[in-house]
């Protein structure tokens, strides 16, 4: 094209992508012939346009646009696509506003919509979930002479299911689809956080507590004198275990009006006696000690209902299983020895349940437990002068890390939540604050007015340090204070509190899930048992109910979110209360 050739303006461009109001309001006005005759003039103007810019495209340039884009025919088609998405697009974002505008509440839409809105499709699913037989899933681990299981056609997923909830009861919260506007209130993983979540809700109030007894857990009694009850780590499933060697689970439910609790099973095991039993840390199994007559770990699995008995080298005296200790991650269970190797402990796989390793220290050992964050297994025991060390032993590696050796004999300890401090009472009435990663004693405080220490416990916020002795007092401390101060030469502290309910030696001192409710029990006396509430430091008057005998507390539990107390007596009975204040259980 020469350079003196005038070349006409191109007509302007209308993009069918950039749509106004009144655009808007006159396609919908148009008929089909009129979209139709609207897309014609469109295309025309296009291609005129085009075929003037390219009057001054070279050759090179004509070709690398047809490889890219294809011809005139196939750009004004892409082209028209998109313009078509577009406006289809725009057109339901103008109804779903139009839905807004018109003022329709939610309440108003059928309840199937609603349904179908809030009803949430699984990620993924296996189609031979629904396909296997439970007769296919027998045979295949049935071998030699046993009976093979014939003609059974039910669904292996509905027995799987089944089984679970004759176990652990109904599915858990987690494992239920929740529709988008129920609340969260209810979540478990936020009722876990208990610092901040009690803060927004009403406080326990002081005065008496609403405590509805229900019944017995154990009101057929077959587990004999009561060792243990204890309540599942999430599920609401309570142990009691008794000297018959029989452990019953039983299966508690909440409803409007009260409380529903049945048995689920009764396992007898195959001991001469037994000492302890715990839920494991994932909740699954159940881990039930042998005596001295028979010094077997027993497993039990509450999903598949199989007992495995651990036995262990012959060479090794392993323990009594007085107590276990797990870790709090679940990799190890602690026991320890008796005869000649009353000072070792005994480390126990928690996957397989074999025996890992021994160490042995200079004492006998008389106690241990677990740090909160699972690095240290803390042992005390021993006789003469061994009676006031502690052992800290790696939880890790389980080796012997140092010994502590502290002024008095050692009734009771208990590691701080962080697990950085170890709090340590016994004769002498004071409280050693052992630095974990320091593995010395860094402070020594005087309990104020005791002699004996037998008994002390951390609240879950970590504010409070429980401390008990042997004349029934407890003193209640601030334990940041008390951990604050380990650096500076202050006097001893003045306690928070101090409770007197109690006449005889405290055994027992724990906190709620809310840390709202301390209680504390003796074992050297009948219905010795007061409940605290922490907020207005004061006793709850009404319990125990007058005229109420609830015999020699033995061992005491609160279920998750507090929504049950129950503890177990001398007289062969596991007594369930009700605390209403906790909806959740």
């Amino acid at each position: 094209m020469s350079a003196n050739k005038e070349v006409e303006d191109p007509p302007p461009l209308e993009s069918s992508f950039v749509k106004t109001e009144e655009k808007k309001k006159k396609k919908k006005k148009l008929t089909k012939a009129g979209r139709k005759k609207l897309r014609q003039e469109q295309t025309e103007t296009f291609s005129k346009h085009r075929r003037i810019i390219a009057s001054d495209k070279t050759a090179g340039d004509l070709q690398l646009e047809r490889d890219l884009f294809g011809g005139e025919a196939e750009l004004v088609e892409t082209f028209e696509k998109k313009a078509a998405a577009k406006r289809e697009f725009q057109q339901v974002d103008d109804e779903s506003e139009d839905d807004d505008e018109s003022g329709i509440a939610e309440d108003e839409i059928p309840e199937k919509k609603r349904k179908k809105k809030n009803i949430k499709k699984p990620v993924w699913v296996d189609e031979d979930d629904e396909k296997t037989e439970l007769g296919q899933v027998v045979n295949a681990y049935t071998r030699g002479k046993h009976q093979k299981l014939e003609g059974s056609k039910h669904s292996y997923k509905n027995y799987v299911e089944k089984r679970f909830e004759s176990v652990y009861g109904s599915s858990p919260d987690w494992a239920k689809v929740k529709a988008d506007d129920a609340k969260d209130e209810d979540d478990p993983l936020l009722m876990r956080s208990t610092v901040y979540l009690d803060s927004k809700r009403d406080a326990l109030p002081a005065g008496d507590i609403r405590l509805e007894f229900c019944a017995e857990l154990n009101s057929e009694q077959i587990e004999g004198s009561l060792q243990a009850v204890q309540f599942h780590p999430w599920s609401q499933v309570a142990l009691v275990a008794g000297t018959a060697v029989v452990v019953s689970l039983y299966q508690v439910t909440v409803t409007e009006t009260n409380c529903v609790f049945h048995a689920t099973r009764s396992i007898r095991f195959k001991s001469r006696e037994l000492r302890s039993a715990t839920f494991s840390a994932n909740g699954n199994e159940i881990l039930v000690g042998g005596g001295m007559k028979s010094r077997n770990l027993f497993v039990f699995d509450m999903l598949s209902g199989e007992t495995k008995t651990c036995f262990f080298p012959k060479d090794r005296q392993f323990p009594c299983w007085q107590h276990i200790a797990v870790q709090p991650d679940g990799e190890f269970i602690v026991g320890k020895g008796y005869g000649d190797e009353e000072n070792c402990v005994h480390f126990i796989s928690g996957s397989s349940k074999q025996w890992i390793s021994t160490v042995r220290l200079s004492d006998t050992v008389k106690a241990f437990c677990f740090s909160p964050c699972s690095n240290y297994l803390l042992v005390t025991g021993g006789y003469g002068d061994e009676e006031n060390c502690v052992h800290f032993i790696s939880g890790s590696s389980k080796q012997w890390i140092s010994t502590v050796r502290l002024s008095d004999t050692v009734k009771a300890f208990c590691f701080s939540p962080c697990s950085n401090y170890l709090l340590v009472t016994g004769d002498g009435g004071y409280i050693h604050v052992v630095d974990a990663r320091l593995r010395r004693c860094v402070k020594r405080y005087n309990d104020s007015g005791s002699l004996v220490g037998t008994a002390i416990a951390f609240s879950p916020c970590g504010n409070l340090l429980a401390v008990g002795n042997d004349s029934g007092v407890v003193n209640i401390y601030n334990a940041e204070s008390l951990l604050n101060d380990v650096s500076s030469k202050n006097m001893d502290p003045e306690p928070m509190k101090t409770i007197m309910n109690l006449v005889t030696t405290v055994d027992i001192l724990k906190f709620n899930h809310s840390s709202e409710i301390l209680a504390m029990a003796s074992s050297r006396k009948e219905n010795a048992v007061k409940l605290w509430h922490v907020r207005s430091r004061t006793a709850f008057k009404n319990f125990p109910a007058p005229g109420k005998n609830y015999g020699k507390i033995m061992a005491l539990d609160f279920s998750l979110h507090s929504g049950f107390l129950s503890f177990a007596n001398n007289k062969w009975k596991a007594k369930l209360f009700r605390i209403p204040f906790y909806p959740s259980f």
